[in-house]
């Protein structure tokens, strides 16, 4: 019972020292000072017709100094400068970044900045219009190859440094993997340029890749041409056979045969004499004609029971 009246005894008094005891180690901490640590995210903007050959933003890391109370709680994304630069032609200026910069800044802080002073340099601004190359990485399927590549756009308008425009004439586009593509497919890619303080029209390209199958050629020598005569006339082909190079796949190629291969006359003379005539051709679907050779042919016509008439 004792110990029970030694704590409720002057309850009230007790209960504000505790009070105050809790409110002073609260101002005490308040103002105890603390540091953190934070990037500035610095805007820098060129005078007319120049332009920053660094790019027009910079980063630094910098340290904020201020009591508790202030800096508890205090946003982590960069802290905002935006610096105006002055100069009438294109030369190097060095700068120092201090508060004054700051978008927004209280003044019961202190702000120090790592590394404070910069070095940039003002170009004349430029434009010039770029070439855009694929670059693609991979091979396609089997027995397959690149037949074509587009670009959408071919060309992009950039904007800049004329140093640095000067010594560009193409740009690249991110790498495109064309692995085991087949068919047609197109893809969407980045182009960037290696200068930060070039400007492009199209960030973004459109590359259509076309492939096709790999096809080999075969060449077939004396396709004899055939010739269908009515009954007056006898026909005589010069020369009486060709050469036929024909072009597809290398597993239809190897399984064609001669006897797939027609060749016969396009127009029949109704008249004897000596013709000129063209060759009509019949190929499997699946493969292609590539060349006749001849392309034309000579057609003599005489009377059947005569001698072969000669002009």
């Amino acid at each position: 019972m004792n110990i029970v009246r030694i704590l409720f005894s002057n309850f009230g008094y007790k209960v504000l020292a505790v009070f105050l005891a809790t409110l002073f180690w609260y101002i005490i901490q308040s103002e105890q000072s603390v540091q953190i640590k934070r990037t500035i995210r610095i805007r820098l903007t060129a005078p007319e017709g120049l332009v920053v050959r660094e790019g027009s933003v910079l980063y630094r890391e910098a340290y904020i100094q201020g009591p508790r109370a202030l800096i508890s709680g205090y946003p982590m994304k960069p802290l905002e400068a935006k610096i105006k630069l002055y100069a009438p032609s294109p030369q190097q200026i060095r700068m120092k970044m201090n508060r004054d910069y700051l978008v927004t800044w209280d003044e019961r802080l202190r702000l120090i900045v790592h590394d404070p002073y910069f070095s940039v340099y003002l170009d004349k601004k430029a434009e010039k219009d770029l070439v855009v190359k694929e670059n693609l990485i991979g091979l396609p399927q089997d027995g397959s190859f690149v037949e074509d590549v587009i670009l959408e756009p071919a060309t992009i308008t950039a904007t800049g440094p004329a140093t640095d425009l000067a010594l560009l004439d193409a740009l690249i586009s991110e790498p495109v993997d064309i692995s085991q593509i087949s068919g047609t497919k197109t893809v969407q890619v980045a182009v960037a340029a290696k200068s930060p303080a070039i400007l492009l029209s199209h960030k973004r390209i459109s590359i259509t890749i076309v492939t096709a199958v790999r096809k080999v050629k075969k060449t077939f020598e004396k396709i004899e041409v055939a010739t269908i005569s009515d009954s007056d006339l006898k026909l005589q082909v010069v020369p009486p056979h060709v050469t036929l190079i024909i072009q597809g796949a290398p597993e239809l190629i190897a399984k064609l045969e001669r006897e797939q291969l027609k060749v016969s006359l396009d127009t029949i003379p109704k008249a004897p004499g000596s013709y000129p005539a063209k060759l009509h051709i019949e190929i499997p679907p699946e493969v292609v004609l590539v060349e006749v050779m001849p392309s034309k042919v000579i057609i003599k016509a005489t009377r059947k029971g005569h001698s072969i008439f000669r002009r």
